[in-house]
């Protein structure tokens, strides 16, 4: 779901439109704002298979966003499934980067969970267990192993 603002023309209306329904487009135009970087901290609490949005730990879905360009998840002490992290991947199929903290993953993702954005090179899945830079595995997607 992309992310809109709209822009009012004050010429084109005798009052400011609604702008809560967005049924009036006259005079309206609507941009697209890039979302470099959103980071969920011991928040994130599944994707829903359904409609790919991200439920948080507070019961609020956040929407796939198609304008974002790199997803943090730290999830302290959690172990994620491989379900978790193919989950994942999908909500950042259209990201740069899908950068994982302080959790526990399988040794190994089945390749054929493995999305076609993350073995065409266009998402890159980092781990770093402890948090730190110190320690970051990268995705290897013709295996679905975690290199150094």
């Amino acid at each position: 779901m992309p992310c809109y603002v709209p822009i009012w023309r004050p010429h084109a209306f005798s009052k400011p439109p609604d702008l809560t329904t967005f049924s009036d487009t006259r005079g309206a135009e609507v941009l697209t704002i890039p979302i470099p970087f959103i980071s969920l901290r011991e928040s994130y609490r599944a994707v829903d298979a359904t409609t790919g949005s991200i439920i948080l730990e507070s019961g609020v879905m956040l929407p796939r966003l198609t304008s974002l360009g790199r997803l943090s998840i730290v999830a302290s002490g959690r172990e994620l499934t491989a379900e978790d992290v193919n989950g994942l991947m999908n909500y950042s199929r259209q990201c740069s980067k899908l950068n994982l903290f302080r959790c526990s993953l399988p040794k190994y993702l089945p390749v054929s969970l493995l999305q076609d954005p993350l073995i065409s090179g266009k998402l890159k899945v980092l781990w770093y267990p402890d948090g730190s830079n110190k320690q970051c595995y990268t995705l290897n997607p013709a295996s679905g192993r975690w290199v150094e």
